[in-house]
């Protein structure tokens, strides 16, 4: 039985960008336009495509945003027929094309819920909202309900949140209706869920809608998610890069050191900031990569592609691929498709095609197959490089150790001692890993490990062999500059394939929609 998850794993990481499709973070009209103000109301309409909207204080839409993968294709360039309408007029817009590109049938249920800080005005426009969207599904001849509960999965994600912090007020207190701006707000990265909670419904929806504008209208979930891993890679290498100039001044001082007894006592000083800080970036990487495969392996699959599944499986009830939060995820996809490959005779052909679907369909799994071998090789990639670090502190210091002062022994054996400690934790995590909480401790504490040997190299170094460092950084980044546009122009290469798979998506809809 072939192994669906080895096969994903066999594509190239340009595949996943390329068959990653689209979110569409909208931008205010231009001047021949209506006059957009800011944010003031959260609109989500749940009809799978999943639709964000904020609008300001008179109703217009100053944002718009596909929050799942069907949401991101309803959206796709449709940005002038949808900022700056009234909302009304944009929800009948938005059904009208729901259901041109398939996403409605009979006796389908939309959720759309509307939030502010007047829950007045907010109510008034959720009446409006919903009558607007019946109407025009009734207008196509589709009869649909109209709901404004949470989802199911958002209650169970809330109550768990609720459940992982006891005791913060902020998340106790938190509603289904706050849940939502909470989470949409700490999607891009830039705030927590726990310091997203602190903040009032009208600081949430600020940030939601300018982190709508900032979303390039390609850029999926698992776009978005595989182009930060690679960034984050790549700063994590050319902050490396910066981290080592302490260093280079002090291997300069090492042919002298002889005749400036002051250099004796602190000739490791820049190798253990080095690696320290080293340590720090590689342990905040090592956090980014487990919370990207995480997401990846819980990405849930699109109606399309959970029912060309069961259809080629031959099972009529799709709840069979649903994870405990009742999602249909690629890791719940994949750990069902596998066992009932191996307990049921099918064709080669149908194995194939079921297995195309999931390769074509979502590449989470790839990635975060990927993820997991990332994760694997910046540990064993850290351990060798603090260990050579430890090894040439050690090299170095040998002859050098009779002339250090009892101080100068102490606090190098402490550093040589927390350095090979710390790649001992390493080997433990490559065997059993590590939790994001642990990671970030670590983080946190070599970053002070750091900050404390700055201050000694900043009064040992002398003015003139400061400005050598700083002379080294900045060319350091003049280097790092060059190679940051030639990586930017490898992304630009992998955004504009994203685009041209979007369009091509779209059209099948529409197609497949007419016949």
């Amino acid at each position: 039985m072939k192994n669906i998850i080895t096969k994903l794993t066999s594509l190239l990481i340009v595949t996943a960008l390329c068959l990653s499709l689209a979110a569409c973070g909208t931008k205010p009209s231009g001047s021949g336009g209506p006059q957009i103000g800011d944010p003031t109301t959260f609109v989500s309409i749940e009809i799978n495509p999943s639709i964000e909207l904020t609008l300001d204080k008179n109703g217009l839409v100053a944002t718009a945003y596909g929050a799942n993968e069907d949401g991101a294709i309803l959206l796709y360039g449709e940005e002038s027929n949808i900022v700056g309408k009234n909302y009304e007029a944009a929800a009948a817009y938005i059904t009208n094309l729901a259901a041109e590109l398939g996403y409605i049938e009979q006796g389908h249920e939309i959720r759309a819920s509307v939030t502010s800080d007047d829950a007045k005005a907010a109510e008034a426009i959720q009446n409006k909202l919903q009558s607007k969207i019946s109407a025009t599904a009734e207008g196509l001849g589709i009869s649909v309900t109209l709901s404004d509960e949470a989802a199911y999965s958002l209650l169970r994600e809330l109550n768990a949140l609720k459940e992982k912090y006891p005791s913060n007020t902020a998340i106790q207190n938190l509603t289904p209706e706050k849940y939502k701006l909470v989470v949409s707000a700490s999607e891009n990265g830039d705030i927590t869920v726990t310091a997203a909670a602190e903040l009032s419904n009208e600081q949430l929806i600020e940030k939601i809608g300018k982190a709508h504008k900032t979303i390039e209208g390609y850029a999926t979930d698992l776009y978005k998610q595989a182009k930060a891993r690679a960034e984050m890679t790549y700063e994590l290498a050319m902050g490396i890069a910066l981290d080592g100039v302490y260093n280079a001044v002090y291997l300069q001082r090492l042919p002298a050191i002889m005749t400036h007894p002051e250099y004796r006592n602190t000739f490791y000083y820049g190798a253990v900031y080095q690696a320290y800080m080293t340590t720090a970036r590689t342990y905040d990487a090592l956090e980014k990569i487990l919370q990207f495969g995480e997401e990846m392996v819980n990405y849930e699959l699109d109606e399309a592609t959970v029912n060309a599944i069961a259809t080629e499986l031959g099972i009529e009830d799709t709840s069979v691929l649903q994870d405990k939060d009742g999602k249909v995820t690629v890791k719940s996809t994949v750990r069902f498709v596998e066992n009932f490959l191996d307990t049921h005779e099918l064709s080669d052909a149908v194995e194939d095609r079921i297995e195309e679907i999931l390769d074509t369909a979502e590449d989470a799994a790839e990635m975060a197959a990927m993820a997991s071998d990332a994760y694997a090789n910046d540990l064993a990639a850290l351990k060798q490089q603090i260990e050579t670090i430890v090894s040439t502190i050690q090299s170095t210091a040998s002859p050098l150790l009779t002339f250090l002062s009892a101080e100068g022994k102490a606090e190098l054996e402490t550093c040589l001692a927390d350095l090979q400690g710390t790649a001992e934790e390493i080997a433990v995590m490559m065997e059993n890993g590590l939790t994001e909480e642990e990671l970030d401790a670590l983080q946190k504490s070599a970053e002070e490990k750091a900050e404390a040997m700055l201050v000694k190299i900043k009064a040992d170094l002398s003015e003139e062999e400061l400005a050598k460092a700083e002379t080294l950084k900045q060319q350091a980044e003049a280097t790092i500059k060059t190679l940051t546009a030639e990586f930017s122009a490898r992304l630009d290469a992998a955004e504009a394939t994203a685009k041209e798979e979007i369009e091509r998506r779209r059209a099948e809809r529409k197609t497949a929609n007419k016949d």
